[in-house]
């Protein structure tokens, strides 16, 4: 079956996709993969994962702690994929998230 759309058919169809919003959490784990390096370099200077958390939280970002942990173990993985690192802000040095790290170590790699 075929159907055909008119010209304000068109208009009105576009002017819903764009309304259209993700969800809550698409959101936040676009807003916790934005602040993915700053977590790493908190968790890196002896920060608690308790201690982030409720930072988040006090900027609308509420997490459970397994989510917390799913998030960080996602970002981590993919910024490995990418073999990408995290920037020091202090250097501007890369150092590599503790996975990317462990990898090499197993690999006998020594960057």
């Amino acid at each position: 079956m075929t159907t055909t759309i008119g010209i304000q058919g068109i208009d009105t169809l576009m002017t819903s996709i764009d309304a259209l919003q993700p969800t809550a959490e698409r959101t936040i784990a676009a807003k916790f993969s934005a602040l993915h390096p700053n977590i790493e370099q908190a968790l890196a200077r002896g920060v608690t994962q308790r201690a982030i958390m409720e930072a988040l939280e006090r900027d609308g970002i509420k997490l459970h702690p397994v989510k917390f942990k799913k998030l960080l173990d996602e970002a981590r993985a993919q910024r490995n994929d990418s073999q990408e690192g995290i920037r020091c802000p202090i250097c501007g040095g890369v150092q590599l998230t503790p996975q990317a790290t462990e990898i090499q170590l197993e690999e006998g790699s020594e960057k």
